[in-house]
């Protein structure tokens, strides 16, 4: 994002702290980071990174926040789509993995740190959260609804699948030997043999 023309030379230098923080944040750890390990790798002096943020808390707000939006964006635009629930979930899925692939520490930080945030902050992240996690719920109901799902609980469904497609942020190395395409087909594999209606008389 910091390649982009249409920033100015702040906002530049703004991503690229909150990029810093979100690596340290993911390979040190939040309470082991300081604000002085940001502003080394940053290249500036700690003073100069209170312009841009005051707190380390801050920043670890900003990079959940961030965070959350990029993959609130794609997915409300997904669910307001006229696909069937079985592309919904496809598609959803897919956006859930390729975030890990391009924004890997700052998803990192969305797994192990969460709970590190603030009290005063945590409520706003929390209802950006829930509501990413509402949005796929909607889908396996839209699913169930439409009869191309099994009946089944769609807040325990929806757990088991975001609990399968974050932990990918733990052990997933983007260039490795799976790709996201590959990942993606599998947990698709794996997610649509479990919502699938059998004949069985008691669906």
């Amino acid at each position: 994002m910091s390649g982009e023309p249409s920033m100015t030379k702040g906002e530049r230098r703004e991503q690229e702290i909150l990029r810093a923080a979100a690596d340290l944040f993911f390979e040190k750890g939040f309470h082991a980071t300081s604000l002085e390990d940001i502003a080394k790798v940053v290249g500036i002096r700690k003073s100069g990174l209170y312009y841009y943020s005051q707190t380390k808390d801050d920043l670890l707000f900003r990079v959940l926040q961030e965070g959350m939006q990029i993959m609130l964006d794609e997915l409300q635009a997904i669910c307001s789509s006229g696909d069937d629930p079985v592309e919904k979930l496809r598609r959803a899925v897919e956006n859930h993995v390729r975030k890990i692939d391009t924004h890997s520490s700052t998803m990192g930080v969305i797994l192990r740190e969460d709970r590190s945030v603030s009290p005063e902050r945590r409520e706003s992240y929390l209802a950006m959260r829930d509501a990413y996690e509402e949005l796929f719920r909607g889908v396996v109901r839209e699913g169930v609804a439409a009869g191309v799902f099994r009946r089944c609980d769609p807040v325990l469904v929806t757990r088991a699948i975001l609990g399968m497609c974050g932990w990918l942020a733990v052990w997933y190395r983007p260039g490795g030997r799976l790709t996201p395409a590959s990942i993606t087909a599998a947990f698709i594999e794996l997610i649509l043999r479990g919502l699938e209606r059998r004949n069985t008389g008691s669906q």
